[in-house]
């Protein structure tokens, strides 16, 4: 972006903006759980088809950041999640699940159908359980373009059947499942949460392990797999699942990381240099550029600005600025006349972005305009 100055006048030259008016900076993604939010249901709408412990994290989230940022919530994605006990008739009799493969499809939906309205918008995703599987299935696919998941800005997985492994086996009930275990790609910031009494991701009792392993020995044979369906719904009463469903803590601890890491933007401006050599005579065009370095963790969304030389203002705004990365601004003086011109450059005036720090948004810079 560039400024022309003609004595005391301003003529702001536009520039482009980073993302429609009226999209949120930040979309808000929940996968819910098996079982959970089912269609036509009461729940289904109380919790925004988000199941209770995404929707509670986004609750969370939403009563942290306020206004500061602005959060798109929208329902959540919209997939069958069969119980857990449908979720284990899928896996013995086909070694897969239609349920989490339509989960897949529709999250993959979901994120090209935000990147077609808000192409600037970036993303936070929450699922729980089945929707956590979801997620980190979605996420790890080959089809997964590059550009969603550099703009992903956090993920958060509860209660994830595929998260507690040793020596590269799962654990719990999710060893019915014959799940292969698996990783976030390397680059997202991430945090799981695990109920260590939860029998899908933590430890289960010694007397659900038990009855886990008379199951599995069973569903290894397809000539027992009825009885391996009545060895599973005795597991299900021995387990304790009530671990698996009062998530309360987590999910507050989950939504303050996730407002810790939205409020992590911080634009500083790290430069601001004359780009013309002294002398600098009257009637050239004399410029001063800005930069303007994200050193937060996500992307700063359009920002404002503001030039004040000599007591004359110019307020404009400029692209975001992706997170690590460097933005700059032009500042030219059109047949500069005589004179001494005391410039400061402001990003952020108005401190619309919650930022780490609000004491490294301006510099300053002395222009000498000479006969020469």
């Amino acid at each position: 972006m560039a400024v022309l100055l003609a004595g005391a006048i301003g003529v702001v030259m536009p520039g482009p903006s980073a993302m429609a008016d009226d999209c949120a900076r930040i979309a808000f993604i929940g996968v819910k759980g098996a079982g959970e939010d089912p269609t036509g249901s009461l729940e289904r709408q109380i919790h925004q088809n988000m199941g209770l412990n995404v929707q509670r994290t986004s609750l969370v989230l939403k009563t942290l950041v306020g206004d500061a940022i602005s959060v798109q919530y929208d329902d959540g994605v919209d997939y069958p999640a069969v119980s857990v006990f449908e979720l284990f008739v899928q896996f013995v009799t086909t070694q897969t699940s239609a349920s989490v493969a339509d989960g897949e499809a529709a999250l993959l939906s979901r994120f090209y159908a935000l990147a077609n309205t808000c192409p600037g918008q970036q993303f936070v995703l929450v699922g729980y359980s089945q929707g956590a599987m979801v997620v980190k299935k979605t996420l790890n696919r080959p089809d997964f373009p590059t550009d969603f998941r550099n703009r992903l800005k956090a993920v958060v997985l509860i209660a994830d059947p595929i998260a507690n492994t040793k020596n590269n086996e799962p654990k719990g009930l999710a060893r019915l499942f014959n799940l292969e275990t698996s990783e976030l790609p390397a680059g997202i910031p991430s945090k799981t949460y695990c109920n260590s009494g939860d029998p899908v991701c933590g430890k289960p009792s010694l007397k659900c392990v038990a009855k886990i392993g008379e199951a599995e020995v069973a569903v290894a044979d397809p000539r027992r797999w009825n009885e391996a369906l009545a060895l599973w719904q005795d597991a299900w009463k021995i387990c304790d699942f009530g671990d698996h469903k009062n998530y309360d803590e987590k999910v507050a601890e989950a939504g303050e990381w996730l407002a810790g890491i939205l409020k992590s933007t911080d634009l500083a401006v790290t430069g601001m240099e004359i780009e013309q050599p002294k002398p600098i005579c009257v009637g050239t065009t004399p410029s001063i550029r800005v930069e303007i370095k994200n050193k937060g963790k996500i992307d700063s969304g359009t920002y404002d600005i503001r030039w004040t030389t000599n007591g004359h203002t110019i307020n404009h705004f400029l692209p975001s600025i992706k997170a690590g990365e460097t933005g700059t601004a032009v500042l030219s003086f059109h047949n500069v006349w005589q004179g001494t011109f005391d410039v400061n450059f402001m990003a952020d005036p108005n401190q619309k972005i919650v930022e780490t720090r609000e004491d490294n948004n301006s510099k300053s810079k002395r222009l000498v305009a000479k006969n020469c």
